[in-house]
């Protein structure tokens, strides 16, 4: 099955949630090819529809008052509460058209594919049982998912903390998890990512994650 890979790299996050939704409209309207999009964005807390109509809930992802966080804060569509998706976390916009979604199913797809990455650096993780990702130990954060699924195609996905600034993740609280921090790769295997690994990352993702969408569609 053809999906086709997008790099968005350094493209402000706006304007990437644009063209995710040009890709949307082309693929519910048009019956275009699903579409993989990687992208770093500029400093930013993206919160998901749930804590964007609930301050409070909002409030309680992050340990200063909004109005002094370090970074803008943006309210998206997709499901999920709040996380950094700044310079050094990959996040992944997955525009796929399933006819009968089911969200623990994809949700299985992106962790597994996270995992295949973690298992290349011989890193080991847990899946979150009351908030999804993946987790290394008790209290820390590496993969963050959240989708939003309408007229039959997804959007979203997740976000792989590979090697941010951790100014940005001092006031974070994870999805409003008291005790819980965000890791990335480059603090658990102690070292500087090379080019080639970060290119290897996406390749990683893209070949698991097209090779999974095409089981559950064929199984469906």
């Amino acid at each position: 099955m053809l999906v086709e890979m997008i790099d968005l790299t350094g493209l402000p996050i706006n304007k990437t949630l644009d063209v995710q939704d040009r890709c949307w409209a082309e693929r519910v309207y048009r019956d275009t090819t699903d579409k993989l999009i990687f992208a770093e964005h500029e400093p930013v807390y993206t919160a998901g529809v749930a804590a964007g109509q609930n301050l409070e809930l909002l409030k309680k992802c992050f340990k200063k008052p909004l109005w002094d966080l370090p970074c803008q804060y943006i309210i998206t569509q997709r499901g999920g509460l709040a996380t950094y998706q700044g310079p050094g976390i990959l996040s992944v916009y997955c525009v796929f058209k399933i006819p009968d979604f089911n969200p623990q199913k994809f949700n299985d797809i992106l962790l597994s594919s996270a995992e295949e990455v973690l298992n290349f650096f011989d890193i080991s993780s847990r899946r979150g049982v009351k908030n999804p990702g993946l987790y290394i130990g008790e209290d820390k954060k590496i993969v963050s998912v959240g989708l939003k699924y309408s007229r039959g195609v997804t959007r979203f996905g997740m976000a792989l903390s590979v090697e941010p600034d951790p100014f940005y993740l001092r006031s974070l609280i994870p999805c409003g998890f008291e005790g819980v921090r965000l890791t990335s790769l480059k603090e658990e295997v102690g070292r500087e990512l090379d080019d080639l690994e970060r290119v290897t990352i996406r390749a990683i993702l893209l070949l698991k994650i097209s090779e999974l969408f095409e089981k559950i569609t064929r199984s469906d």
